[in-house]
Order: C-alpha cells, then structure tokens, then sequence
C-alpha cells in the first residue's frame, strides 16, 4: 500500500465504521426522509473507494479492487 494513502484509507474504514454503529440510514427510509446535513455520509463509502484505488501496488490491485 502507498504510504500516503494508509492514513487516509484507516480514516474512511474508521468513519465508516462509526456510521455503521450510529445506524443514521435506514434499508425503508428513502431519500427524501434523510435530512440534509446526514447526506454527506451517503458519500463515505464512495470516498473509500476512490483513496483505495488511488493505490498503484500493481500486485495488491485485485485486493484493493474488492476492498473498494
């Protein structure tokens, strides 16, 4: 794993980590039930996957691809 990114890759696992136990999003709730300032946690996840395939080890890239 590229050095630069570690810090940023535990920061993400460990928010998304904290959302998972605050339980902010129901599977029933739509979108339109959400408030406003939780959207940006919809983002996590994405944000996950963009630092972990920001990785250029050519020999983890399957593992990074499953993790994102």
């Amino acid at each position: 794993m590229v050095k630069g990114y570690q810090k940023y890759v535990t920061w993400t696992e460990k928010a998304a980590e904290m959302l998972k136990q605050l339980d902010l999003f129901s599977r029933n709730e739509d979108l339109e039930e959400i408030a406003s300032t939780n959207l940006k946690y919809l983002l996590v996840p994405a944000f996950q996957g963009a630092i972990t395939m920001k990785q250029v080890n050519p020999r983890e890239h399957l593992d990074h691809l499953q993790r994102a």
